[in-house]
């Protein structure tokens, strides 16, 4: 799937040129208008906001609320099994070491 985003002047398609992690849950977007006659460049924050389906590896790190549809359908699950079972209580696994990721973070920067 591909997100369209659009010139906020213009309102013509934009592209994204670059991009950078800045958590893992947010990704700063490097947009461009494809107007040639606008030409604006602009920064979009693409950001994780809450669990529609809880991951079956959960990041301790990661703290994102749950939906309300998704806490309603545990409700409605927990009420006919009797299993209380809220995604909240499951273990969160220690993370495994992330090795430090070069390469777009510095092209962003010579971009700014």
């Amino acid at each position: 799937m591909r997100m369209l985003f659009r010139c906020p002047h213009c309102q013509s398609r934009a592209a994204i040129r670059t991009s950078r992690e800045v958590s893992p849950l947010l990704r700063e977007l490097l947009m461009a208008c494809q107007d040639a006659e606008c030409g604006h460049t602009f920064i979009v924050h693409a950001e994780a906001v809450r669990t529609i389906s809880p991951s079956a590896k959960p990041g301790s790190d990661v703290h994102l609320p749950i939906s309300d549809k998704t806490r309603e359908l545990i409700a409605q699950h927990s009420s006919m099994t009797g299993q209380i079972k809220p995604y909240a209580a499951l273990p969160a696994p220690v993370p495994p070491e992330r090795p430090m990721q070069h390469g777009a973070d510095h092209r962003l920067h010579r971009c700014l």
